[in-house]
């Protein structure tokens, strides 16, 4: 299973699990443990709910039994490292009582790493450091954690998205046309209404339909917070439109027109995290699914 996660370097991991983890705690309940001065003491962050956070990419390409290896020994070597640090990570917290140790990583792959999480959280209480609390809990999570927060991080954090365009063929076209005939004909009624070349809209319309099909799907499986977030917008728009033309004056080719200066705007605000050529697609493919999946009919004046 790939993650949209994968192309991360370790420390732009670490980069993104701070920004979430202050957004989602406040800034007035995290702190972020420098690492430049002689290491992190097997702290990278810390909250005053007691939790402990720190953060790991294992390379995506390790197969199964090395990736459990990495993260296993990550998990032991940072454990061990509260107690071997005490004194300097008891003056930090000031006071705080640790009941959680979180390990943050992209993907859990094994329920093998949950056990060693228990293993592990019996061999500190054993010898316990003076700040951590008896409830201890030793966990790993991923950044399904905080979902809003991390939607928050993927905006500031990583550079715009630039879902690759695929071009769609004549062929393609025909194909799509031909096995769905009740979003054809729908199509066919209402293109019949506007403007002179009917036929040219219609292929225009289907194309930009398979377009932000295709740029849907890649969003759903490689950005699926962002998917979310584009797809309740434009879900939210979507009820406008089917009210709004009930009510309108509008001939159907000014309020196309309109929808689609609707759309540039709306979609304008995700102008930090799409590309140029993304922001038109998911204008005009939005306004082709209107036309493709809303039966409400236009009427020729």
């Amino acid at each position: 299973m790939t993650t949209i996660y994968d192309n991360y370097t370790g420390h732009q991991w670490e980069n993104f699990c701070c920004k979430m983890l202050r957004r989602h705690h406040s800034a007035s309940n995290f702190w972020e443990v420098p690492a430049q001065d002689r290491g992190d003491l097997g702290i990278e962050f810390f909250t005053s709910d007691g939790t402990i956070y720190q953060c790991y990419k294992p390379d995506s390409s390790y197969e199964m039994s090395k990736h459990k290896r990495s993260v296993q020994q990550k998990i032991n070597d940072d454990l061990k490292k509260l107690k071997e640090y005490e004194s300097q990570i008891e003056g930090i917290l000031g006071g705080i009582r640790i009941k959680h140790w979180v390990l943050l990583i992209p993907e859990v792959r094994s329920k093998d790493l949950l056990a060693y999480c228990n293993k592990k959280r019996n061999e500190v209480l054993k010898d316990k450091p003076s700040f951590v609390d008896s409830s201890l809990k030793v966990k790993i999570e991923t950044a399904d954690i905080a979902p809003d927060a991390a939607l928050y991080a993927h905006m500031v954090s990583i550079n715009e998205v630039d879902i690759e365009i695929r071009t769609i063929s004549e062929g393609e076209k025909e194909l799509w046309t031909e096995g769905n005939s009740s979003f054809t004909e729908n199509i066919t009624r209402k293109t019949s209404v506007l403007g002179t070349n009917s036929e040219g809209l219609h292929s225009f319309i289907v194309q930009k339909y398979l377009e932000i099909s295709g740029m849907l799907d890649s969003l759903r499986d490689n950005y699926p917070d962002l998917y979310m977030k584009v797809e309740h917008v434009a879900a939210a728009k979507l009820e406008h439109y089917k009210a709004d033309f009930l009510f309108s004056g509008d001939d159907p080719n000014s309020y196309l027109h309109n929808i689609m200066t609707e759309n540039r705007e709306v979609f304008s605000d995700q102008k930090n995290l799409f590309s140029p050529k993304n922001l038109e697609v998911l204008a005009h493919g939005y306004m082709a699914k209107w036309i493709t999946e809303c039966f409400l009919d236009f009427i020729n004046e």
